[in-house]
């Protein structure tokens, strides 16, 4: 079942409760939200940008006038925003990771749009435990 993605409730011997098996989505074991903590996840980090860069909704976008790209004053204030959001996530230990993106060479002035992206790195996840356990004879060591 567990492979099929289907979540279902079941007991450890030694352990009181009952624990539910995966977190699974009902989606493709390799799309990008196939569990439950990889979207809340995604929810949280999606949140913080928000939080983030709302308040540079309908703001100046500063261009240099040489190159016509947005200029590096303007990047670092929305790099610190963006990461001042997600670095809370960093350090709960939600995520190993992230990278947040602006590129300069986008046209604000002709679309009236800036462009940002986020890369996240989640944590693992320990679904399987597998271990290897043996007998020694220190006689024959």
């Amino acid at each position: 079942l567990t492979t099929k993605a289907y979540i279902y409730a079941g007991q450890y011997e030694g352990y009181s409760g009952v624990y539910f098996n995966s977190d699974a989505t009902c989606t493709l074991a390799t799309d990008d939200y196939n569990t439950i903590h990889i979207n809340r996840i995604w929810d949280e980090a999606t949140r913080g940008i928000r939080r983030a860069l709302i308040p540079r909704m309908n703001s100046r976008v500063q261009i240099d006038p040489e190159t016509g790209r947005i200029k590096p004053s303007t990047i670092a204030d929305w790099d610190a925003a963006a990461k001042r959001e997600v670095e809370v996530l960093l350090k709960e230990g939600e995520i190993s990771d992230f990278r947040f993106t602006l590129d300069p060479n986008q046209d604000v002035i002709a679309t009236g749009k800036v462009e940002v992206s986020l890369a996240i790195t989640p944590q693992g996840i320990a679904k399987e435990i597998e271990a290897t356990i043996g007998f020694t004879n220190p006689a024959q060591a």
